[in-house]
């Protein structure tokens, strides 16, 4: 997918890099098969791969666009479990998702407001929002985001992750990083090259920078951040880490680069800010027992990308990315306990201990203004967050040392809702952590 208001934008400036902008010569009518023809060859030759057919191609309008993805959320529209109101009010009570809004409905005013074409591997066609035909030169770079989709849906890249399903949101993240990133990187760089310019005289850290930021301050502004930054990032961070490798000749599609993808973004966000290679440094705690008569409903590793969500809209850190930077693992565990009350757990290790006390202390400043929370220093680099949602999170647990689990079961996402909740559960649409977020997109690559 396009991501209209951060990418369409910036591919007019590129397309002007190197020489004058003549979009006569560099774009084309995409609904006409010849255009698409030879867009498709253009878009071959730039990543190299599979040749094969064009995909099936649409135009509609903004208002059919609403229309289906209205009919996808009903369509997948389940009775809310006690789990899913568990994680719907843990988000909402920690500011990272609307009160007036499921999850769901957030997904589709996102998409409304951003997405400008996606594809369809199921059916393989690739889906325009009319919007984007008023510009050509956009349009043409939209034509060949999903185009790149097409070639790697003909790859099996669309047939399940390597090596498993991840199993958390950090390591989903990571790949469709690399999966959107190709596209994203392609769309960027079809536009010169189609103008027979460099593509390495296009100053690409800056463009990656100015996506960046882009991506920042519209999450600065949603009105569902974790939302918009879980559809969003990847584009951002995918496309400066792809195309990096591709500008260094070290290989030309994401099916040679996901050969070895990363299982975290954390490579990934080091190395497109320029810093030395950083892994994953395990939490030195399992996952902490749950209060007595609780149960788990979410264990999910958030990610420094997702958790830059929670330092820059909650805790308001001038320079939270700075410190996102410097994320090193984090555990986030969502409890269940009777008549429906709701705690967590979120424990977050850095790389050093100046981050972990900055985010200590915001952590401690905020919890004043809640009487819900706690954070609390648990070591030289790992920070707890406590909270409950029908108490005084130190009933349940009086102490960090007291959230440190002995064992440290796999993370598991969400467990079965029969495995957790009792009686029959109320009519709602379908919430949760993860990939649901993006509610009826995940069938669609935009």
């Amino acid at each position: 997918m396009c991501r209209r208001s951060v990418l369409c934008l910036t591919v007019v400036a590129v397309a002007a890099c190197g020489g004058e902008d003549d979009s006569s010569d560099v774009s084309c009518h995409i609904s006409r098969s010849g255009c698409q023809r030879q867009l498709f060859d253009d878009v071959r030759q730039l990543r190299g791969g599979n040749d094969g057919n064009l995909p099936d191609f649409r135009v509609i309008s903004v208002d059919e666009f609403r229309g289906e993805l209205l009919a996808a959320q009903d369509k997948d529209d389940k009775s809310e479990t006690c789990m899913d109101r568990a994680l719907r009010r843990s988000l909402q009570s920690l500011d990272l998702v609307p009160v007036d809004q499921t999850l769901g409905d957030a997904a589709v005013s996102v998409a409304l407001q951003t997405i400008a074409a996606f594809y369809s591997p199921e059916d393989d066609l690739v889906t325009v929002i009319e919007r984007q035909e008023r510009d050509p030169v956009a349009a043409t770079a939209v034509m060949a985001h999903e185009l790149v989709h097409a070639l790697q849906q003909r790859e099996g890249l669309f047939d399940g992750f390597p090596e498993g399903d991840p199993a958390d949101s950090d390591g989903t993240m990571a790949y469709e990083s690399l999966v959107e990133g190709e596209a994203t990187f392609v769309e960027l760089a079809v536009i010169p090259y189609r103008a027979h310019r460099a593509l390495e005289v296009i100053p690409w850290e800056t463009i990656f920078e100015r996506m960046l930021v882009a991506v920042q301050g519209e999450i600065e502004r949603s009105s569902a951040p974790l939302t918009y930054a879980q559809s969003s990032f990847r584009y951002a961070v995918g496309s400066h880490y792809f195309g990096r490798h591709y500008l260094d000749g070290g290989m030309t599609n994401s099916s040679n680069l996901l050969e070895s993808w990363p299982r975290s973004t954390l490579p990934m966000v080091a190395e497109n800010a320029g810093r030395s290679p950083a892994v994953v440094e395990p939490l030195r705690c399992g996952r902490p027992v749950p209060p007595s008569g609780y149960q788990v409903v979410a264990d999910d590793r958030l990610g420094p990308v997702l958790a830059y969500v929670f330092l820059q809209r909650v805790l308001g850190i001038e320079d939270a990315w700075v410190l996102a930077l410097q994320w090193r693992d984090d555990r986030l565990v969502v409890y269940l306990g009777p008549e429906e009350k709701v705690a967590l757990t979120w424990r977050v290790r850095f790389a050093d201990s100046e981050a972990a006390s900055l985010f200590s202390e915001r952590l401690a400043a905020a919890a004043t203004e809640r009487d819900n929370w706690y954070g609390e220093r648990a070591g030289a680099l790992e920070v707890l967050l406590a909270a409950s949602f029908s108490g005084d999170p130190r009933d349940l647990w009086p102490t960090a040392n007291t959230i440190c689990g002995d064992g440290d079961p796999p993370l598991n996402r969400q467990p079965k809702a029969e495995q957790v909740c009792p009686g029959p559960p109320t009519a709602s649409h379908r919430l949760g952590l993860g990939r649901r977020l993006l509610g009826p997109l995940d069938r669609a690559l935009p």
